[in-house]
Formats: structure tokens, sequence, C-alpha cells
């Protein structure tokens, strides 16, 4: 079902204002911070031209609040879809910057990924949004509607 247009500007600015990170690992050896209209030389090296990543969770399908369970089961297969399509995959986390309105959820971030397959993939987990990033671009939010 397609957003309006006050509610995707609502939503836009919540995820701005969101914080989204890698957590250590084989990748790098601290965290490392992934935002909305940066570029991210560290991800372009795995890259070759014309490719790119996506960070995308399965949590909140539609953005409705989902119990602990539930979310972890989505989880858990977005993982697997992700393994058995032979991407390389990073945890990651994102959360709230706004004491007031705390939130956390987990991550993941996969590459290679072409735009269309992205939004297919948070289409199919019922994401409304996702971070992208391109080879030497900077990284965006795409809706899925």
């Amino acid at each position: 079902m397609p957003i309006s247009e006050t509610e995707r500007k609502r939503l836009a600015r919540l995820f701005r204002q969101a914080v989204y990170e890698l957590l250590p690992g084989e990748l790098q050896p601290s965290r490392y911070p992934l935002k909305i209209g940066d570029r991210h030389p560290e991800l372009d090296a795995f890259l070759r031209a014309g490719e790119s990543w996506i960070f995308i969770t399965a949590y909140h399908p539609m953005g409705q609040p989902q119990n602990t369970t539930i979310n972890q089961a989505a989880q858990r297969q977005l993982l697997e879809q992700l393994q058995e399509r032979a991407k390389k995959v990073w945890r990651g986390r994102g959360y709230s910057s706004d004491p007031q309105q705390p939130w956390e959820e987990p991550t993941l971030l996969t590459l290679p990924f072409h735009r269309r397959e992205a939004l297919d993939l948070a289409r199919q987990f019922q994401q409304l949004a996702i971070l992208y990033g391109e080879k030497q671009q900077v990284a965006t939010l795409l809706f899925t509607d």
C-alpha cells in the first residue's frame, strides 16, 4: 500500500535522524557508521562498476512493531536468503538518535546488490525503506513504494 507524501516526509526525517552502523567484524575492527548522503569508499573496495550494497532489516514489517520472536524469525529468514544467493553479509544495527523515542534493531549489510533486486527483497520483507549505496556514489534512502 503506498504511503502518503506527508508520511513519506515524516519517515524520511526519522530515517535520516537514525544511526546506522556495521558491527566490528571481518570487514572492519571497530564500529563503522553508514550515513545517508555520504560516500563509503571502504565498501566500494568490495564492488565492481555498477554494483551496489544495501543495509536492510526484516524487523517491524511496514513499520509496525512486532514481538521479538516474530522479528527474530524474519531476520533469520532474511539472512538465509542472502546466504542462498551467495551474497557477502555483515551484521549491523540501526537505532534512534532521539532518547525520547528509543529503538534499536539488528540489520544486515549485504553486497553486491543491484537496485531492482534490493527493492524486491525489501518489499518481500515488507520494509518501508532501505539504505542503498552504489560504487563511488553517496548512500541514499530508497522507499519501497
